[in-house]
C-alpha cells in the first residue's frame, strides 16, 4: 500500500471516519458531525492516506497548517488494519513535513486515553497543558 497526499474525496473521508469512529476512546461523532468534519478536512487540511487494493481509505492523518505550527485534527486507522505500522507511517510523513519547515506539531488527545498519549511520545510529543477542562490534553512535538 502506498502513502498518497490529497487524493481522497469528502465521500471517502466521511465512509472512513465512521468505520473508524467507535475505535477512538471518545468517537468523533459525539463532538462533531462527521459530514461538517469530512468537508473541513477535505477543504482546509492536508492529507496523508493509504487506500487498500479496492480503493478504501484504510488510514488517514490530517492537519492544518499555519505560520506558526501544524495542527494535527485527525489520525485513524480502520479497525481491521490497526497494529500493521499505518499510524506510524503516516505521523512520520507530517514530523518530516514539520521538521523541513522548522515548525512545532501541535494535537489533543482526551486526557484519559493514555494508549494513544504513549503513541505520541514515542515520536517526541510531551504533554503541554489542559484543554479548558475538557477532559482533553494538548501535545507538542518540536523539530529535530
Amino acid at each position: 500500500m502506498n502513502t498518497h497526499v490529497n487524493l481522497s474525496s469528502t465521500k471517502d473521508i466521511l465512509l472512513h471516519l465512521e468505520r473508524c469512529d467507535r475505535s477512538f476512546y471518545i468517537p468523533v461523532s459525539q463532538y462533531v458531525d462527521l459530514s461538517d468534519y469530512s468537508l473541513k478536512i477535505f477543504e482546509y487540511a492536508t492529507r496523508y492516506e493509504i487506500f487498500d487494493d479496492d480503493s478504501n481509505l484504510v488510514a488517514l492523518i490530517a492537519y492544518y497548517k499555519n505560520e506558526h505550527y501544524f495542527y494535527i485534527t485527525n489520525v485513524s486507522t480502520l479497525p481491521s488494519a490497526q497494529g500493521k505500522g499505518f499510524a506510524t507511517l503516516l505521523l512520520n510523513n507530517v514530523s518530516r513535513d514539520a521538521d523541513l519547515s522548522g515548525q512545532v506539531i501541535k494535537l489533543e488527545v482526551a486526557s484519559e486515553d493514555q494508549r494513544t498519549i504513549e503513541f505520541y511520545k514515542r515520536f517526541n510529543f510531551s504533554i503541554l497543558s489542559d484543554v479548558n477542562n475538557l477532559n482533553k490534553i494538548e501535545m507538542v512535538r518540536y523539530p529535530n
